[in-house]
């Protein structure tokens, strides 16, 4: 494999979060904070860097993640009042459903672009979904999170995130210690001067 050199696509004004890449359609969603100070999913096109709104404004909408296929973008919304999880076309904005029926949160796709998975409180949930059936949405709860240990497993948290490993069948969670808060930082200053000192010129 030969790398290739980076390549400036767009200029974001904004910080963007919770980015995901259609891969096939060389697009990619984002979601940053508008001026009105509601969170919005855009998406860029990495082909012309046109950047363009993919949900309306006066609701929060969050955690984008566009279907294997390229077809799908899943995201969270609080239209509603509260979050919940939606899927809607990529080609037609106007063909949406709600996912979640009792809040939602965090969507991530099982590889075969035919089941997602997302957050219900404290239970993981899992929704079949078959673009081709009338009811093209199966519901059910995988398991609750809340057996887990609080001190390390923080569903709260603003950084919390997880995926899917479709090889072993299992969920890879990024966990930490939220329990004590963070009052202080180090920094160190001349470190490098330091460093030289501690390795023999030999292993530089």
């Amino acid at each position: 494999n030969k790398a290739s050199s980076a390549a400036k696509v767009a200029s974001i004004a904004e910080i963007a979060s919770s980015m995901s890449w259609s891969g096939s359609e060389d697009v990619m969603a984002f979601s940053n904070r508008e001026n009105d100070g509601f969170f919005r999913i855009r998406l860029l096109d990495l082909k012309t860097s046109e950047v363009k709104p993919f949900t309306s404004a006066g609701a929060n909408s969050r955690f984008s993640m566009i279907s294997p296929d390229g077809r799908w973008i899943a995201f969270q919304s609080d239209e509603s009042g509260q979050p919940e999880i939606y899927i809607q076309a990529l080609s037609d904005l106007s063909i949406k459903e709600r996912v979640s029926v009792a809040g939602g949160t965090r969507p991530v796709w099982h590889n075969n672009g035919r089941e997602l998975f997302y957050l219900s409180d404290t239970r993981m949930m899992s929704a079949l979904f078959n673009p081709e059936e009338a009811n093209r949405l199966e519901r059910r709860a995988l398991f609750d999170l809340a057996t887990f240990d609080p001190d390390v497993f923080d569903i709260e948290a603003p950084d919390f995130s997880y995926d899917y490993d479709e090889k072993k069948d299992q969920f890879l969670f990024l966990v930490g210690n939220y329990s004590d808060p963070v009052d202080r930082i180090d920094v160190v200053v001349n470190w490098f001067e330091e460093l030289k000192q501690l390795v023999p010129a030999s292993e530089r």
